[in-house]
């Protein structure tokens, strides 16, 4: 899966993504559009708004770990401003709870390289903040 295969595959997710397309396309800062879409993600689910949708864009995001380009893209682009948002508010495995194995290992992974060894969910984040 390319870059845009990943963009593509989330907007045909949720009909308020579809209508961006052309326009991430157009300007390919998928960096951007992925945070974006990540932030509303985590909304949806916060707010109770995520329906089959949600299901379906958390299905692409474990397929586009095929890839390592994609996976760059959903860690750096995605997870971060997810996990951002997951540290401020909502349970402790909202999104967590929602992943496939191999996009699981790199939430873990992005966590545990900001917060330290053996700091692998938002749960042990916000222990270890509320410690410290």
């Amino acid at each position: 899966m390319t870059p845009r295969e990943l963009m593509d595959a989330l907007c045909d997710c949720r009909s308020e993504w579809a209508g961006r397309r052309e326009a991430i396309h157009e300007d390919a800062l998928y960096y951007v559009s992925i945070a974006e879409f990540g932030h509303e993600l985590f909304t949806a689910l916060v707010e109770g708004e995520a329906g089959e949708w949600a299901s379906r864009a958390f299905e692409v995001i474990e397929r586009a770990f095929d890839s390592e380009e994609t996976a760059t893209l959903l860690v750096t682009g995605m997870f971060e401003p997810m996990q951002n948002d997951s540290y401020r508010r909502g349970p402790d495995d909202l999104v967590e709870s929602r992943l496939g194995p191999r996009a699981l290992r790199a939430w873990a992974n992005l966590i545990e390289g900001w917060t330290g060894a053996g700091i692998r969910t938002v749960a042990q984040w916000r222990a270890k903040a509320s410690s410290d």
